[in-house]
């Protein structure tokens, strides 16, 4: 299933909760300038959350665009497209029992990898956890600390999708899987 590839691949590179890519829309999207706008509607926060895109992301959003037309639910419903909802939550849960991860893996523990390769590759916490959508700080920090760190986190994402390919293209290769520092 196409949808699946798409979904997984997404779901390691941008490490956000599965509800909220499985829910995305495309309006929700700027594909011109890499960045996807998570409504506070949609958020556990209740605060709109920016996610950065990798060029890697862009590069599958792109494509998939033109697969369901570009108008809707990213990942449309194949049960009840007419509805215009999203695809069910059960659905993507199957694509990972049928590889044989049932019980071994979710999707929202993609977001967990993430944070722990990233912290053990070096990365800043707060940015980890800004990009997770997590509060951070004390009461009184949250009160007055707006900043969402972008560029930062932009960078961080990018590194973050380089570093996944080439863990890919090592493994294609069936060289040693690589662990060479992250950098900065």
């Amino acid at each position: 299933q196409p949808w699946a590839r798409v979904a997984l691949e997404l779901a390691l590179i941008l490490f956000q909760r599965p509800s909220e890519l499985r829910e995305a829309t495309w309006a929700e999207f700027d594909l011109k300038h890499a960045t996807w706008r998570i409504p506070a509607s949609r958020m556990k926060s209740r605060r709109d959350h920016i996610v950065p895109l990798s060029r890697q992301a862009v590069k599958l959003l792109t494509d998939w665009r033109k697969v369901t037309g570009g108008d809707g639910p990213v990942f449309p419903s194949s049960y009840s497209p007419r509805r215009g909802g999203p695809m069910a939550a059960l659905s993507w849960q199957k694509v990972l029992w049928g590889m044989g991860y049932k019980g071994a893996f979710t999707l929202h523990g993609a977001r967990g990898t993430a944070s722990t390769l990233l912290r053990n590759l070096g990365v800043d916490g707060e940015l980890i956890e800004r990009q997770l959508a997590h509060r951070v700080g004390s009461a009184v920090q949250q009160a007055y600390d707006h900043a969402d760190r972008l560029p930062e986190r932009r960078r961080m994402m990018q590194r973050w999708a380089d570093y996944l390919d080439a863990i890919v293209a090592s493994d294609r290769g069936k060289g040693k899987v690589i662990t060479a520092e992250f950098g900065s």
